[in-house]
């Protein structure tokens, strides 16, 4: 939860809370059966941030997120190797401004 939590309270800092994410049914979410609270699932809500799971076995309804990660790596990570968190940083912000430019 740590961990998680670490990592996208400064994304929440940045870009400000949304009313959901879109989650698998895996650890640390819960598994989207009514009344399975985690850790990180409480301190989601308390922030007014709900978790919308996925069904389970079907893939299909994360195809967006597929979508995603597999643009992410044609664009990104097939051009060239990144041996830094830094090159991987600019290489993601200079591609996140052509897959979702700020209007």
């Amino acid at each position: 939860m740590q961990t998680v939590r670490g990592r996208l309270e400064p994304i929440l800092r940045r870009h400000g809370l949304p009313l959901a994410i879109y989650t698998d049914n895996g650890n640390p979410w819960g598994t989207g059966v009514p009344n399975q609270w985690t850790r990180l699932r409480v301190w989601l809500l308390k922030l007014g941030i709900d978790l919308n799971h996925a069904r389970p076995y079907h893939p299909q309804g994360r195809g967006k997120n597929e979508r995603f990660h597999r643009s992410l790596k044609a664009e990104v990570f097939d051009f060239a190797a990144l041996a830094t968190h830094a090159q991987a940083q600019r290489a993601f912000d200079r591609w996140r401004d052509i897959y979702n430019p700020v209007s």
